[in-house]
């Protein structure tokens, strides 16, 4: 007898580089699929902290999934040797703590920070992971929280593009 997982969320995840050509995927579409019923493993969950899905997959699970199905893939341009390196932020500036993706192959974020005492301007500027998604049959939107707070549903889409960033404001 052969016992088969009860799949029941499906969802697709596209890799994009909005600083080279925005509508050219980075690497091949990917279907990652999770059972509800059994717990995800979450590697980067640091001691001390608890899944804020309780075991259930997450949009940062998916990502991190797809990656590591390419990453399998040997005939796949650019290459991704590595695991995607990830980070924890335990002290948001806004929000719950929560995981993110900082380099997945050669796409490393990075970001140059500058502030101006005497006007009060400060600038914000570098390159990295953003992510859309797309319910099944629903309105694209950018996620405000943490990727790993934001639970997977089936048929939904996920659009992680590398890109440019620049932002601005006053005290």
């Amino acid at each position: 007898m052969t016992a088969f997982a009860a799949i029941d969320t499906t969802v697709t995840v596209k890799f994009y580089n909005d600083t080279v050509d925005p509508d050219v995927q980075l690497w091949t579409t990917r279907t990652v699929e999770y059972d509800s019923a059994v717990p995800v493993s979450k590697p980067y969950l640091p001691g001390g902290y608890t899944d804020p899905l309780g075991g259930a997959a997450s949009v940062y699970d998916a990502i991190f999934a797809a990656a590591e199905q390419i990453r399998a893939l040997p005939d796949e341009d650019p290459e991704i040797e590595d695991p995607p390196v990830v980070g924890w932020d335990a002290n948001p500036a806004y929000g719950d703590p929560g995981g993110y993706i900082e380099a997945i192959g050669d796409f490393v974020t990075w970001n140059d920070y500058d502030y101006d005492p005497i006007t009060g301007h400060h600038i914000s500027e570098g390159e990295g992971w953003v992510c859309t998604v797309i319910p099944d049959g629903d309105d694209p939107y950018d996620p405000i929280q943490y990727l790993t707070a934001e639970a997977l549903e089936d048929g939904m889409e996920i659009i992680f593009r590398f890109q440019s960033y620049r932002y601005e404001w006053d005290d």
